[in-house]
């Protein structure tokens, strides 16, 4: 994004990641076929539920004007489950 008008300026998937498509020129996102989680089969994929971006600080520098981003490349292996919601039983 633009910082001072806030408008869209460009998109770019590293590569790391196999749940969403992005358009580059737009920044739309969609989910890619067979990612959406279903009761019971196991799904893989990348990155995990913690993400890329860890707790470890990022850096910009002045001479290569560049950020400095560490990420942590995990993925994860799930099998959901159905969860009966009960009032003050949680999140």
């Amino acid at each position: 994004l633009d910082r001072e008008t806030g408008e869209f300026v460009r998109a770019t998937d590293l590569g790391y990641q196999d749940l969403l498509d992005v358009d580059a020129t737009t920044g739309a996102v969609a989910y890619r076929e067979g990612v959406m989680p279903q009761i019971g089969v196991e799904l893989e994929f990348c990155p995990s539920h913690s993400g890329f971006k860890s707790w470890r600080a990022m850096a910009y520098s002045p001479e290569t004007e560049a950020f400095y981003i560490p990420l942590t490349l995990n993925c994860q292996r799930s099998i959901y489950i159905d969860v009966e919601q009960v009032e003050g039983g949680g999140n």
